[in-house]
């Protein structure tokens, strides 16, 4: 997915420059960010750089994060079967969250459990139990991958001088699914539009 936004960025006539971020300012009216490949100065800056990234680490006031842990896992003929065909989302499995399974390519399962109560722990313990209730086990292979969802309230400022942050960056995810995908494409296409304006 990424790859296809960077394509279609470049085909719009975007410049791709591949850097780290090491630190942002303001300098009149420009926006001076400091790079392993030098200065790159420009009038704005659209921060989509994530919960983790610079952008909203040094412009903003961080949000809520909630915990989560998704798997990458290949099941067997049984499981797939059962769940290769459909998207679905659990809510009895953990208080205050829920578990999925998102099929991805045959064999393939994105898998994951989340609470809106940060104070919860034993996510793994719990997903163990998400796989018990479903009745996997046929696992051929398992990756973990813990996250933390950002999430920020309505009356968020969104642009601190010349930087609008957006994505997880800002903290879109829905307050309700805790889902981020179509918030980030969203707030993106309005910081787009905000800057053509």
């Amino acid at each position: 997915f990424d790859n296809v936004l960077l394509s279609e960025a470049v085909k719009a006539g975007a410049k791709v420059i591949t850097a780290k971020v090491n630190q942002l300012y303001c300098k009149s009216n420009r926006i001076v960010l400091e790079t392993d490949q030098g200065e790159i100065e420009s009038k704005f800056v659209i921060g989509a750089d994530g919960a983790k990234g610079i952008c909203s680490r040094l412009v903003s006031t961080s949000p809520i994060k909630i915990p989560a842990v998704e798997y990458e896992i290949d099941v067997g003929e049984e499981s797939w079967a059962k769940l290769g065909k459909l998207a679905r989302f659990d809510f009895e499995i953990i208080c205050d969250g829920y578990a999925w399974s998102f099929p991805k390519d045959k064999g393939h399962l994105s898998m994951g459990i989340l609470t809106m109560n940060r104070r919860s722990a034993g996510l793994h313990k719990r997903f163990l139990e998400y796989l018990d209730f479903l009745g996997i086990n046929d696992i051929n292979n398992i990756v973990k991958k813990g996250h933390l969802i950002p999430l920020r309230g309505q009356q968020a400022s969104v642009l601190d001088g010349r930087v609008l942050l957006v994505g997880d960056a800002f903290g879109c995810a829905d307050s309700v699914t805790a889902e981020g995908i179509s918030g980030a494409i969203l707030s993106g296409m309005l910081a787009g539009d905000a800057l053509n304006s």
